[in-house]
């Protein structure tokens, strides 16, 4: 028998992703590593692909995911703002972003 599994809602899974992406960047901004907070936002963002049912875009997360692996805590310089940035944080809030636009709540204009 298998049981039927619930997803916890939408906004509290991508809370949670963008809550360990802010943990890496404050890691990041102290001088420290940040891999272990981007690599946890990784595998939240994929479970909640596969559990989901979002296949196609699972496969290429995957991909994302197998170039980010060589280091999640991978950073830039970002000139535009003068501060650094992690580099597959930004390809990752870029998922974020638009599974927000598609599945989630409306959030309040304070929250935009």
């Amino acid at each position: 028998m298998n049981p039927v599994l619930t997803l916890n809602p939408v906004n509290e899974i991508l809370g949670s992703i963008r809550d360990y992406l802010y943990q890496g960047e404050n890691r990041l901004f102290q001088g420290e590593d940040a891999d272990w907070h981007v690599e946890s936002a990784f595998v939240q963002m994929r479970l909640f692909l596969e559990t989901a049912g979002l296949l196609e875009n699972l496969k290429a997360f995957q991909r994302l995911e197998a170039t980010a692996r060589k280091s999640f805590g991978a950073n830039d310089w970002a000139e535009e703002i003068g501060e650094p940035y992690l580099v597959w944080g930004s390809k990752l809030r870029q998922y974020l972003k638009a599974v927000e636009i598609m599945l989630a709540e409306p959030q309040g204009a304070e929250n935009n």
